[in-house]
């Protein structure tokens, strides 16, 4: 008698397990996902500022780059935007650059993903 009572319960128990296990693998993609959108952008952030604090150079040429470079790593659409500005750090003036992004969520469902990365570079003096 047990045994007809779980016929059945096999496909059940796929389903809810199947159900939790595509939760978790989709989670782990938008991770991945954030995570490469935000090194990548870094990475030209770093880059702009650093070609922006050529002596030979300006601001506006490090966003430039930093838009260049990002376009090259990623698509562009992610970016909403860049931009830069010149601070001191212990007496030394540094350019900082600022990205702010948007990065798609594995779902139409949840809303994007909003975030800033920073990059800094000391000016070089001619």
């Amino acid at each position: 008698m047990t045994a007809h009572r779980q016929r059945g319960s096999a496909a059940v128990e796929f389903v809810g397990v199947g159900a939790v296990v595509t939760a978790c693998a989709l989670g782990i993609l938008q991770v991945g996902v954030v995570s490469h959108i935000s090194a990548v952008l870094t990475d030209s952030a770093i880059a702009g500022a650093a070609f922006g604090a050529l002596a030979d150079s300006s601001m506006a040429a490090g966003i430039e780059r930093t838009r260049e470079l990002a376009s090259a790593g990623i698509a562009s659409r992610f970016v909403d935007d860049v931009s830069a500005t010149q601070t001191t750090v212990s007496g030394k003036p540094v350019i900082t650059v600022t990205v702010r992004f948007r990065a798609p969520t594995v779902g139409p469902w949840f809303p994007a993903i909003v975030s800033s990365v920073r990059g800094r570079a000391f000016v070089e003096l001619p």
